[in-house]
């Protein structure tokens, strides 16, 4: 074996391991550090239980999707998320960082909140989009039922 095959039998390894790096590194920055996204009714007092977060893995900014019960005040909501890292978590929708106490911190939900999620080491936060809106109660839709062809 001549030299220039050892040397590119030794650099063979070092490049497998540095396109599986790199593979890794853009499968995990699709998956973002929230693993769920929730009201919890302990946290508050005008839901009468748990409402959980639909969350779109996609590009930024990722959708976090929710239905509350109707009447619920959209303007004074406790999120809390849970992360799958350390990070911090800041609402930045309001035009400037406002760091947020995790399942203490009100925000306003009546229109979209954008979060950023600052992991140690990451140039960029991941952008979630919040988008909370209050369960249909119109009777007319409550009431429909659809007719079967062999009821």
């Amino acid at each position: 074996m001549d030299l220039s095959m050892k040397k590119l039998a030794l650099l063979a390894p070092l490049l497998a391991l540095a396109v599986l790096t790199s593979c890794q590194s853009a499968r995990s920055r699709q998956e973002g550090p929230i693993n769920a996204f929730s009201f919890l009714a302990t946290a508050n007092a005008q839901l009468t239980g748990n409402v959980g977060g639909a969350i779109t893995e996609r590009a930024a900014p990722k959708v976090v999707n929710l239905v509350v019960p109707a009447g619920a005040d959209l303007s004074h909501l406790v999120a809390t998320l849970t992360l799958n890292t350390e990070a911090t978590i800041t609402v930045i929708s309001t035009g400037q960082r406002v760091v947020l106490e995790n399942g203490r911190t009100a925000n306003d939900f009546s229109t979209p909140v954008v979060y950023g999620i600052e992991l140690p080491g990451d140039e960029e936060p991941w952008l979630y989009r919040v988008l909370v809106r209050q369960a249909d109660t119109d009777a007319a839709l409550a009431a429909l039922r659809l007719a079967t062809a062999w009821s």
